[in-house]
This record gives structure tokens, sequence and C-alpha cells, in this order.
């Protein structure tokens, strides 16, 4: 059973009380609703009113449809299509960003502002990196950025596969010093937005790994820092022994 953006409009006297009739309909006929703009619309409305007291019976049928919406765009947010599938230590994200395939190949859509902001990450890229490494068990690392002068970067593998390594660096935190670590293959790509305070390590596993690199502020002193690899209270593992790595990493407090 279909109802029509028309009819619905022609029911209700604000787009709030369209929000309304379109979730009793749903609860009350199990309607597949139409994947149109007007469908999205009502989506979005209905997750942003949810904080202004939303009464239980509709609260109820927002599980249902975020798993009907899930899988759709929201051209009306004006922002791509990038899931969170992990979110590490409940600040880094682990990203799947937008994409698709035809003939001519594949596509990803690896930073959009507004689908971020959606997010809630607040990123305006000012610096975008590609570091091309060479050699499989090269080693970065670990690295982070303060947060008085950066918001964080961003990191993802276009080519070969590489470990990804996150350390909570925050004083305060109860997972201070604590890692988890995850690989980044370019076959299947994912994205990883790291705050501030995060410790970020990077190990490739193959040959001629290409890295896409993107923060909000220029690494200097006064944006950044560094921690030796081998500090004993992180005590992070790395699968190989023969890593290569610079003097400055290697070397490091």
């Amino acid at each position: 059973m279909k109802f029509s953006s028309d009819f619905l409009r022609q029911s209700v006297r604000s787009r709030w009380n369209y929000v309304k009739v379109m979730l009793s309909f749903y609860g009350r006929f199990k309607v597949t609703l139409e994947i149109s703009a007007m469908s999205c619309y009502f989506y979005i409305m209905i997750k942003r009113k949810i904080s202004e007291g939303l009464s239980q019976k509709y609260k109820s049928r927002i599980c249902h449809l975020d798993m009907h919406f899930q899988n759709i765009m929201i051209p009306l947010e004006g922002g791509s299509k990038m899931k969170i599938i992990e979110k590490i230590f409940d600040s880094v994200l682990l990203l799947q960003p937008d994409g698709r395939e035809d003939s001519r190949g594949t596509m990803q859509v690896f930073f959009n502002e507004k689908t971020m902001v959606g997010l809630s990450v607040d990123f305006k890229i000012t610096e975008q990196r590609i570091y091309r490494i060479p050699k499989r068990h090269t080693f970065f690392g670990i690295h982070y950025q303060t947060p008085e002068a950066s918001k964080g970067k961003l990191i993802s593998v276009v080519q070969g596969k590489a470990l990804d390594y996150i350390v909570d660096l925050r004083p305060n935190s109860k997972t201070y010093k604590q890692y988890k670590s995850f690989e980044l293959n370019a076959g299947a790509p994912l994205i990883v937005f790291i705050p501030a305070g995060f410790g970020h390590g990077f190990l490739t596993l193959e040959d001629n790994t290409i890295q896409f690199f993107a923060l909000d502020a220029d690494l200097d002193k006064n944006s950044s820092g560094i921690v030796n690899y081998k500090d004993p209270e992180i005590g992070l593992k790395l699968p190989v022994e023969d890593i290569i790595i610079s003097d400055y990493d290697k070397n490091a407090d």
C-alpha cells in the first residue's frame, strides 16, 4: 500500500504533522515507503525531532525506518552516503566511503564536508598528502595532533594494504595508552578519522602501498607530536621485526 506525497500534503497542515502521519501509516499498515526526495525529507525530519519530545509510539518505529533508509542516499542533506563502520575509543571513526562502479571503473568519495557535519565531525581539510611507499613493512608512528591546534586527520589506503594503529593518548581517558589495530585495504576502501589527542601508526603490508592523508592544520611542532612506538606502557606489537623506519620515529622519546 502506497500513499503519494500530494495526498499527504493535503492531509496535514504542517511539515511536522506530515512526518507524524507518515509514521502512523508506516506503523498501521507496514507501508513500503516510496524512495523519493520527500520520503528522505520526512526521515530527516524524524531524526531531528526525536530530541524535541517525540512520543514513545513514534520512537518505537525509528528502528524500522533506520533499517529502511540505511542504504539510501539523502540528497536533501547535500552530502554523500558514508557509513560509520566502527567507533574506536568512542571518538575515532572507521568510515566506509560512498562510491560506485561501472564499465569505466570505480569511484569513491573520500571527503564531503556536509557529510562530516552530519556525522558530528568538525573537520575542514587544509592540506592533503599522498604517500607512495615502495617497500612493505615500512612503519610510521606514533604521531599525533594537539587539540589546541588541530581537529584531527583522515587516513586511507588507495593502493596496496597496511595495518593501521590507533593509540589513545588522552591523559584523562580510561583507555589511556591502549591501542587498537585494523587493516586498511585498497580493495575494500575504508577511511579513518583520527581526532587530535590520538596517536597513529601505519605499517605497510604490500610493496607500492599508497596512503591518502588529509589534515586541518600545518604539520609543525605547534600542531603535532610523536611517541616512540616501543613505549612499554603502550606495548604496541608489530607482526614483523624487519621494519623500515625513519630515524625521527626510531629515536622519538
